[in-house]
């Protein structure tokens, strides 16, 4: 029996994008099942559920979504997308503002990201590890990732509209440096090192790795057992920090990039356009984190 999911979208829902590719006989039946499964558990109606199946593009309550394994195979990372227009009450410097602030939180909540394509929409890109054999895993990725675009755009209309009624312009907050996953930032190497129990809250094995992995690099000894035991240290004149997601071994890595790097509408247009290739060949994208 299929299960529709609560709050995303409602049963029989969902159409085919009439720009959708033609349907491929060279798709894995895995490939296929799991999207086809995913797309009734979001509330597709069986027609639109073999068409994403088949294809991988479907339209849920007006939300486009796409759903690729990035090699044509079931296994290995998979790449949801969904695209948002800006409103047109919100100004370009407000939305790239708006995309590099969710980033700065997606990408440690849930490894999405948001991008900009050539049209100025925002792309939102969700990747995902392989293994969602169980359908309504995936489907809670997928809902995942429309609620974030819901979100962006009701966050940033709400803004704008608070803006218009007050009679000011809509501004972005000055950006600067990606969003900081580890609090005990900046933390001086020796007294770190005479904390027993350590800053980066995760399982002695990852530790244990990530002391061995500093020493690879060429961190004294001394700095190395620091940098694991806070999250937090500098890598050729880089401050890098780390998380540790909760009862897993996956690891979130912050470099700040400097205020510079996102100081002018250009370089944060230049960021968030190359977002989309960040993400879909190597996981990691740029952000910014609110105040700096």
């Amino acid at each position: 029996m299929t299960t529709t999911l609560a709050s995303t979208t409602p049963p029989a829902n969902g159409t085919i994008p009439a720009h959708a590719a033609s349907v491929s006989a060279d798709i894995p039946t895995v490939i296929r099942d799991w999207r086809r499964e995913a797309a009734l558990r979001l509330g597709a109606s069986p027609e639109v559920a073999r068409h994403f199946g088949a294809t991988g593009l479907i339209e849920l309550a007006g939300q486009p979504l796409s759903l690729h394994p990035l090699h044509d195979e079931p296994a290995g990372a998979w790449l949801a997308v969904t695209r948002a227009a800006r409103p047109e009450a919100v100004g370009e410097d407000a939305w790239c503002d708006a995309l590099l602030l969710a980033t700065g939180q997606a990408l440690v909540a849930s490894h999405a990201a948001c991008g900009l394509n050539d049209d100025g929409e925002a792309v939102l890109i969700l990747r995902t590890a392989a293994g969602h054999a169980h359908p309504d895993l995936l489907a809670v990725e997928l809902a995942g990732l429309l609620q974030l675009r819901q979100a962006l755009l009701e966050g940033v209309t709400a803004r704008a509209g608070a803006a218009a009624s007050a009679g000011t312009a809509v501004t972005a907050v000055p950006a600067a440096g990606p969003v900081d996953a580890t609090p005990s930032r900046g933390a001086d190497a020796a007294d770190a090192a005479d904390v027993e129990t350590p800053f980066l809250e995760a399982p002695e094995r990852v530790l244990v790795r990530v002391h061995g992995a500093l020493l690879q690099a060429g961190l004294p000894a001394a700095e190395a057992l620091a940098g694991a035991r806070s999250g937090s240290f500098t890598l050729d004149g880089v401050s890098i920090g780390l998380a540790c997601e909760d009862g897993t071994d996956t690891l979130v890595l912050v470099a700040d990039l400097g205020a510079e790097a996102l100081d002018t509408l250009e370089r944060r247009r230049l960021a968030l356009q190359a977002n989309t290739t960040l993400m879909a060949f190597a996981g990691v994208a740029v952000a910014r984190e609110r105040g700096r």
